[in-house]
């Protein structure tokens, strides 16, 4: 008897499980018809899950964060039209680095993705359904030996805006419309 209960668990943990990454598997495939399914149950938009992409785990990743990451500039919108937390925020626990030296991550938004992506009409639609500008993305590094700077300064850890993620991932003309974005005419366009 203990043996099958511990069997029912475990298949009710893995439906659960599955069932929580589906959208963000429907995403990443590019599976529109499954992912419009999905979004129909509300909770689904504002999910929150543990997700690995490769060698990065995330923490706190959301179904928005994965299309802005795989630029579904069509998902991006249903997600926005469906009220998905433009300003959430997640954290990279694993697989982040900078010049080779492992760092931690966190308060990474959907606009910082998009930013470093250089996706021009992600950004705009982000920034229509008001993410936050001024959020900055907290970079930490793990060892002592990546404090050091090419001209000897000691920096164990830096915080970036939108516009300097931009800029450091050389999408410039990104962070100039993240500079301009509040006294444009598109800012104020409403998303539909």
């Amino acid at each position: 008897m203990k043996k099958q209960s511990l069997i029912f668990v475990f298949f009710i943990f893995c439906t659960v499980l599955y069932a929580q990454t589906e959208i963000f598997e429907a995403i990443r495939d590019d599976n529109r018809e499954r992912f419009m399914q999905l979004v129909q149950d509300a909770k689904n938009i504002n999910l929150s899950i543990r997700w690995q992409e490769k060698t990065w785990v995330y923490e706190n990743f959301t179904p928005l964060m994965q299309a802005v990451s795989y630029q579904r500039e069509e998902m991006v919108l249903e997600l926005l039209k469906r009220k998905a937390k433009v300003n959430a925020k997640c954290k990279v626990v694993e697989g982040y680095e900078i010049d080779k030296c492992d760092a931690k991550v966190t308060g990474l938004t959907a606009l910082h993705m998009a930013a470093a992506k250089g996706n021009e009409n992600i950004v705009k639609l982000l920034l229509r359904a008001k993410a936050d500008t001024q959020e900055k993305v907290k970079i930490k590094f793990r060892h002592q030996e990546c404090y050091k700077t090419k001209d000897g300064w000691f920096v164990e850890e830096f915080a970036l805006g939108p516009q300097g993620y931009a800029e450091t991932f050389g999408n410039h003309d990104i962070a100039r419309i993240i500079r301009t974005a509040k006294g444009s005419k598109w800012i104020k366009e409403p998303i539909k």
